[in-house]
């Protein structure tokens, strides 16, 4: 995770919560973050260690993400929808 999700976050609309799981000893995001959240809506960042694939979840719907977001635009890739209850992946994370 690097800063170009949080500048995508920025556009969402006022109320949208955001939350971000990620493996901290594989981010540099700390900086960024602190700085983002003191112009931006907060975003929540939690540890999670346990997961290596990509997961979007909007409201009651969960998408896989194929490749790297960061690499949105510029190469292909796959979003396919989930039939799943996103507690299920909430609740399995660490």
């Amino acid at each position: 995770m690097d800063d170009r999700i949080l500048k995508v976050l920025t556009k969402r609309q006022e109320g949208v919560l955001a939350t971000i799981y990620t493996d901290p000893s594989h981010s540099q995001i700390t900086n960024d973050l602190r700085r983002h959240n003191a112009q931006y809506p907060r975003i929540e960042v939690r540890n999670c260690s346990n997961v290596h694939d990509r997961f979007l979840i909007i409201d009651d719907t969960v998408y896989f993400i194929g490749g790297s977001i960061k690499d949105l635009g510029k190469k292909i890739v796959a979003f396919s929808q989930m039939h799943q209850n996103p507690e299920s992946i909430l609740t399995r994370l660490r």
